[in-house]
């Protein structure tokens, strides 16, 4: 134990040191998002966007507060004024104070106008802005918000010597490391591991905590609630596991571990108060909807096609509603529930490969090569919320699937089908995706090998026909009207498409190449196409998982030429990438059990796909 407390103390220094390193050159200090305004300001509005700009409407009288900012160095506050106003109003005159005392004050003529405000050396820390404009205005009969002036490219600067971090962002990360550390012990880590953990959130979280205003606001201690709660989970998880087993295991606690580490250093991104909001305020209305009692519903998609939008993601948050009373705290909640959910995706994907290969080298790998893949940024930080969560039951319907599904094993066939039918009643895409995966699987269990695998194939066939019943009468059925006018343009649509100039099937073809690179990565290709043929030539692959894996690629390909031929694109790469990570793992753990030389070039391979991953989740704060 003692050991595990120096590694965490040592994880938490480096922290320290690395903040402190760091945080001088993450200036200037923008205000890029409404987020950014949380809990700092009074007076001001959302922020807008047009093609040209983003910008953010303040009322006639508003003020700023940047607590914690180092006062030992002069800053100045830079703002592009925007005057958009009715001719009728008068030009505004603009008065600006520094903690009370005036620092600027003119009349605005013109729209991009500069404004440098100094803020001078001061003891203490933080710093408040006041800023008066008048006249104020009403815009009209739609908007009757009281305004004064519009703000564009808002940020703060120092002015001469290097500012010092915010004392709650070092606390705050402090504490998260130490939270996951202290869980990381007690469900038996070695410290060694716990070291390594440890470094790597460290590093991952100087970057987000360092990041614009996130380190003046609640985000350090959001994050440390965070990583507490996601260690409590952790320790209840694991013991309750052991428990069960009777005996502790290392591979439980260290795939719990890996997966709660992963999961906080995603929620580090996706509830930074400079993350785009993206769907999330999609998201956050329909909740609002569910929570109103409004059940069900249609949204649209790309081309304007109405179809059901299934609502088991917020029937899952509604019990935690009143943890979130705003819309932006209806956003944060969402996205922790979906992290989560793909937290616990992977470890079943692992656990699953586990348990069908006996390899602990694949499973490993598996968890890797599944978090690394970069489709999970894309859809998580555009906020494809729903599709996300509906992935995790994706994911565990078809690990029941490969592991426990026997026509004479009631309980497995029965837990089939509840996660099978809660993954349709969550996402369109996943709906369509599973059920064709899941009747592929049977067929191919009945037609490959019937004497050993037709009680599997009847199992999955009764799971997944009671599952697929189940929601259509729970919510499909509701939309008759909906299907008939998507399946008549979508006819009409496809013959327009084919007679379009220089709409080949080859260019669909190079963009779909294009595609999978940006949403797989490099190296997973690579690691996957390996894969595919050790899936085959090693005869230790048992057919239940080949044959399922098999009818999951087989699945993506039948969407994909779906996406190729008509206006309908189902994200079939968001459904293939789990398949993607484990064959990714089977090539990969083949060739780390080689010569040195595949040692070596299996190190780069997954390297390299942590770092595509990671550029792709640290592309939404940049």
């Amino acid at each position: 134990m003692l050991a595990s407390a120096a590694a965490v103390a040592f994880g938490a220094s480096v922290f320290v040191l690395c903040v402190f390193v760091v945080y001088p050159s993450r200036s200037p200090i923008p205000i890029k998002t409404s987020a950014d305004l949380q809990g700092i300001s009074h007076g001001f509005y959302g922020i807008e966007h047009n093609d040209q700009l983003s910008y953010v409407w303040a009322g006639p009288h508003a003020d700023l507060t940047v607590p914690g900012l180092d006062r030992r160095v002069g800053w100045r506050w830079h703002a592009l004024a925007i005057i958009w106003r009715p001719e009728t109003v008068p030009r505004p005159f603009l008065r600006v104070a520094v903690d009370g005392v005036l620092a600027f004050e003119g009349t605005i003529t013109r729209d991009l106008t500069t404004i440098d405000v100094a803020i001078p050396k001061r003891p203490g820390a933080g710093v408040t802005l006041t800023f008066d404009a008048s006249p104020g205005f009403v815009p009209g009969p739609g908007d009757r918000r009281q305004l004064g002036l519009a703000f564009s490219s808002i940020s703060f600067e120092p002015a001469g010597s290097a500012p010092q971090p915010p004392w709650r962002a070092v606390a705050g990360g402090v504490l998260a490391l130490l939270f996951l550390g202290a869980a990381l012990a007690v469900v038996g880590i070695d410290a060694a591991w716990i070291l390594a953990t440890g470094l790597i959130v460290a590093a991952a979280q100087v970057w987000p905590m360092t990041d614009g205003l996130a380190a003046y606001g609640s985000y350090p201690f959001t994050m440390a609630a965070v990583a507490g709660g996601l260690g409590l989970a952790l320790v209840l998880i694991v013991l309750a596991i052991d428990a069960r087993r009777g005996t502790r295991s290392c591979d439980v606690a260290g795939v719990a571990g890996g997966s709660a580490a992963v999961c906080y250093a995603k929620l580090l991104v996706l509830l930074h108060p400079g993350m785009p909001v993206g769907d999330g305020l999609f998201h956050a209305h329909r909740f609002s909807y569910v929570l109103a009692g409004r059940f069900y519903f249609t949204s649209l998609a790309p081309g304007d096609y109405a179809f059901p939008y299934p609502i088991l993601l917020y029937l899952v948050a509604a019990p935690l509603s009143p943890l979130a009373p705003d819309t932006h705290a209806q956003i944060a909640l969402l996205r922790v529930i979906v992290t989560i959910a793909d937290a616990v995706a992977g470890a079943v994907l692992t656990w699953m490969v586990a348990r069908t290969l006996n390899d602990r080298l694949a499973a490993a790998g598996t968890l890797v090569w599944y978090h690394a893949i970069p489709v999970t940024a894309w859809i998580m930080t555009w906020g494809n919320l729903t599709n996300a969560f509906g992935q995790t039951l994706f994911v565990m319907s078809l690990a029941v699937v490969a592991s426990a599904v026997e026509w004479t094993n009631a309980p497995a066939g029965v837990l089939l089908a509840v996660l099978a039918c809660a993954a349709f009643l969550s996402h369109p895409s996943t709906s369509a995706i599973l059920a064709t995966i899941l009747a592929l699987t049977a067929c191919l269990y009945w037609w490959r090998d019937a004497a050993k695998l037709g009680s599997s194939a009847r199992g999955v066939a009764v799971a997944t026909t009671v599952a697929a019943t189940a929601a259509f009468v729970l919510y499909y059925a509701w939309f008759p009207a909906v299907y008939a006018r998507a399946l008549g343009r979508g006819a009409a649509e496809v013959a327009a498409r084919a007679a379009e100039p220089g709409s080949t099937l080859g260019t669909r073809i190079v963009l779909l190449v294009d595609l999978a690179n940006r949403y797989f990565g490099w190296p997973a290709v690579v690691a996957a196409s390996l894969g595919v043929w050790r899936l085959f030539a090693d005869v230790a692959v048992p057919p239940r998982l080949k044959w399922l894996l098999v009818a999951w690629g087989g699945a993506s390909l039948v969407f994909t030429v779906i996406g190729l031929v008509t206006p309908l694109e189902l994200r079939y790469q968001f459904a293939a990438f789990p398949a993607v990570a484990i064959l990714g793992a089977l090539g990969w753990s083949w060739a780390w059990r080689r010569s040195l030389p595949f040692k070596l070039a299996a190190a780069l391979v997954l390297a390299a796909a942590v770092w595509v991953g990671l550029r792709q989740w640290m592309a939404m704060l940049t």
